[in-house]
């Protein structure tokens, strides 16, 4: 009986190293994720959604830069150090979106290779008026944000007065030195990552709303959906429309301890779902929930691809 005991207690003891073992290697895994850039076969999405009185219109650009000119074009406020882009440089994003009376632009720079965030800037200029200065860095992110006071609403953001600076700790749950992410680099990461079967996934923390989730991307089925869009390459447009084959790729945010829930991906909340082409890996619809609209979907109406 006692020896029978001494096996049991071995047995497990060997078990529970191995759980610990690749508990550990999947956390490093999380922390090299690397990105393919050949993957992405494009550089503008134009994506519509309409539903009852809610409407909106979202146009994303992308461009690749240097690290020397990633580096001079990323702010350095006081209190660092900041996240630096690698040798192959960093990716720019730009996300134009208009809907409810509001508007916004948001320029993000994330890490070309490992989906690092490193900067993001929004300004809003329509009802709501700010501009706000995310600058990611080790231990948290520094923001700095201007509001218009009474009487400087017409004027240009650099002229607004009402500023606030802080620095947002990221939550003791996260490791050091986790590479983080934001929502408005996921649709540029589901295109460049290992995603193109059922069961393929990654977890990639995401700070978004002064919160961090861990986010998991999941390819959950190949299914079909209805498409209406254009291509664009060069001077050559191809019009697409009808039932198509795609990845379903469903994600799931789940905040970290000390964390509200917070993750957002354009404006829309709770589970979303990526539909991504497997030919191009163009994400060609993107569906969750907005507030007094219930579920929506994004639908791609225009993407420019790559020559």
């Amino acid at each position: 009986m006692g020896n029978g005991r001494k096996a049991f207690s071995s047995l497990f003891f060997t078990i529970t190293i191995a759980n610990a073992l690749a508990s550990s290697l999947h956390a490093e895994e999380a922390r090299r994720l690397s990105l393919d850039p050949s993957r992405v076969a494009w550089n503008e999405l134009n994506y519509e959604v309409s539903k009852l009185l809610f409407s909106a219109h979202s146009e994303l650009r992308l461009e690749t830069i240097g690290q020397h000119e990633a580096q001079q074009r990323l702010a350095t406020p006081d209190g660092g150090p900041y996240t630096q882009p690698g040798n192959a440089g960093a990716t720019h994003l730009t996300l134009t979106s208009r809907g409810l009376g509001q508007r916004s632009r948001v320029d993000f720079f994330l890490d070309h290779e490992s989906g690092t965030a490193l900067q993001r800037i929004q300004l809003e200029d329509a009802k709501k008026k700010r501009y706000k200065l995310s600058r990611f860095g080790r231990q948290g992110v520094h923001e700095h944000t201007q509001r218009p006071t009474e009487g400087e609403r017409d004027l240009s953001w650099e002229q607004w007065t009402d500023i606030t600076t802080t620095l947002v700790p990221f939550p003791s749950a996260l490791a050091p030195e986790t590479p983080i992410c934001e929502p408005s680099g996921l649709l540029y990461i589901v295109s460049a990552a290992a995603l193109s079967a059922p069961g393929d996934r990654l977890e990639i923390p995401c700070f978004s709303k002064r919160s961090v989730s861990l986010v998991e991307i999941v390819v959950a089925e190949k299914t079909q959906i209805k498409v209406n869009h254009t291509l664009r390459r060069g001077n050559r447009r191809n019009h697409i429309k009808g039932r198509r084959d795609v990845l379903r790729l469903a994600l799931r945010a789940r905040p970290l301890e000390g964390s509200e829930a917070g993750f957002q991906l354009l404006g829309l909340r709770g589970d979303v779902d990526i539909y991504l082409d497997p030919g191009n890996r163009v994400p060609v619809q993107v569906s969750g929930r907005v507030p007094y609209a219930g579920r929506v979907r994004f639908r791609l109406t225009e993407a420019a691809l790559v020559n």
